[in-house]
């Protein structure tokens, strides 16, 4: 229930074929944003992309965390690939781009342990300010079925993974001749 909202993308949305005939079609490259891309190139043509919600539908979720996990991986790893493959930074917002963000100041502040003791400092203050973030999120984020602690483990696990594979992204496109 509730008015319709503009927003940057949704996932399932319902397009009249004449914007295809006028923007193109999804882009057959992506294995993963294709939705997201299509979204941006619809607001960058004018366009505007509604939330309705009161639609309703079933969605599955990953059913182990082994699954959430390579799930989060390889989204992040095709956010990185997107830019590769459209060459548009446009394609995505820099919200999709924290979680690498935060994992490369884990891996820098430690790695800078080994020349200066003060950068475990800096990567407790990190760990310290994502998980007191998490903490608020999470409180105003449960439900009759969920706890803080889930929803802050499975915010962690979500960004780190997605972090991760946002990084292997970067390298393997940096690396790739062909990417």
């Amino acid at each position: 229930t509730g008015e319709p909202v503009e927003v940057d993308t949704v996932p399932f949305g319902i397009w009249d074929r004449q914007l295809f005939e006028q923007i193109g079609m999804f882009n057959e490259k992506l294995a993963r944003n294709q939705d997201i891309e299509l979204n941006k190139r619809i607001k960058s043509h004018g366009g505007k992309i509604f939330l309705i919600p009161g639609l309703q539908l079933k969605y599955y979720p990953r059913s182990t965390w082994r699954e959430f996990i390579k799930y989060s991986f390889v989204n992040g790893k095709w956010n990185i690939l997107t830019i590769f493959i459209t060459k548009n930074f446009k394609s995505l917002s820099l919200r999709h781009f924290i979680p690498l963000f935060f994992v490369l100041s884990l891996i820098s502040t430690l790695l800078l342990v080994i020349w200066s003791k003060i950068s475990l400092f800096f990567f407790l203050a990190i760990v310290g300010i994502y998980f007191f973030a998490a903490t608020l999120a999470a409180v105003r984020a449960r439900t009759q079925h969920t706890t803080p602690v889930h929803i802050i483990i499975t915010f962690f696990m979500w960004h780190f993974f997605y972090g991760i594979g946002e990084t292997w992204g970067l390298l393997y496109a940096l690396t790739n001749k062909n990417g």
